[in-house]
């Protein structure tokens, strides 16, 4: 036998199964790696699914928690929802009452609406009575506008420039035409010569009494012992004077101002005296104040005839 070849294959044989073992011993170390690997994998589920437990346990938890305060709520809504169904009911039988109220309403409207229609109809047939009285009113006062700057305003300038011109240019005139009248003179003259009088008989008594002792004013016969009488007695005689002027002017009471000035008028040689130039009547002395419109200050003035004017152009 062959030894040598026999050591030889069994060699081989012992190296090819060491060789399978060790493959084999590979593969078995492979298969517990890898069921090593499953293993740590499914623990790492393991432990990733204990910890989802746990958070679903602690949602759980909360989530009954959060329950019992719905639950809560519920009741409370429960209860909530009763009392309301209660005061739907209460509102129902309101809302009744007020359909029933308003169907009322709806009638007195209707009747309000007819009346107000009727109310309105009879306005307007007042309103159209009103505006034509208005219109025959406004009619009246233009018409009567209308007068007064045609007729009223005329009169009325005139009065008031008649009266300013008697009150300065007529009694200057009246003055001087009593003073320089013949019965004025003449009752002036018979009052200067019984003023005279009297003082000559005061002269005589003064001399009796100082130069002639033993005398009397009876002894003397330029002496008037009725002297101081006739001199009181005619002091009184100007207040009787008939003034014929004084009649004139009173039966021209009712005449105009122009008749007046005519009355007044200088004449004789009275027109040509120093001053009297100016007082001599005319229509231009006529004059009208002009005032301020807020507090009626009289400004200044105008003449009659302007006046007058301008009056006529508003009515035109």
């Amino acid at each position: 036998m062959d030894y040598h070849h026999l050591f030889i294959e069994f060699n081989v044989g012992t190296a090819r199964q060491a060789c399978l073992n060790t493959k084999v011993k590979d593969a078995e170390i492979e298969s517990l790696k890898a069921q090593l690997l499953l293993k740590e994998t499914e623990a790492a589920k393991a432990v990733h699914l204990c910890a989802q437990v746990s958070t679903v346990e602690a949602t759980e938890q909360m989530h009954a928690s959060e329950i019992d305060a719905l639950k809560q709520k519920n009741a409370a809504l429960e209860n909530e929802k009763v009392s309301l169904d209660e005061k739907v009911a209460e509102l129902q039988s309101l809302v009744h009452a007020l359909e029933a109220t308003c169907f009322g309403l709806r009638e007195r409207l209707s009747r309000y609406e007819n009346l107000t229609d009727r109310l309105e109809e009879f306005q307007d047939a007042q309103l159209k009575v009103v505006n034509e009285k208005v219109a025959k009113l406004d009619a009246d006062l233009a018409e009567m506008a209308c007068h007064l700057e045609d007729k009223f305003y005329p009169h009325l300038l005139t009065t008031i420039s008649g009266r300013r011109w008697l009150l300065t240019y007529g009694m200057k005139l009246v003055l001087v035409k009593y003073l320089n009248s013949s019965e004025y003179l003449t009752a002036l003259g018979a009052a200067m010569s019984r003023a005279i009088e009297k003082g000559m008989q005061y002269g005589l008594a003064a001399e009796i009494v100082h130069c002639s002792e033993g005398r009397s004013l009876t002894d003397v016969a330029a002496y008037n012992p009725s002297a101081e009488a006739n001199f009181n007695s005619v002091v009184q005689d100007p207040r009787e004077i008939d003034f014929p002027l004084l009649s004139e002017l009173k039966s021209h009471k009712d005449a105009s101002v122009e008749d007046i000035m005519n009355v007044l008028r200088l004449e004789g040689p009275l027109v040509d005296a120093p001053g009297m130039g100016d007082l001599q009547p005319d229509i231009e002395q006529l004059k009208v104040p002009i005032h301020k419109s807020e507090d009626q200050v009289v400004l200044g003035e105008t003449s009659l005839s302007f006046a007058l004017s301008v009056s006529h152009s508003r009515v035109e």
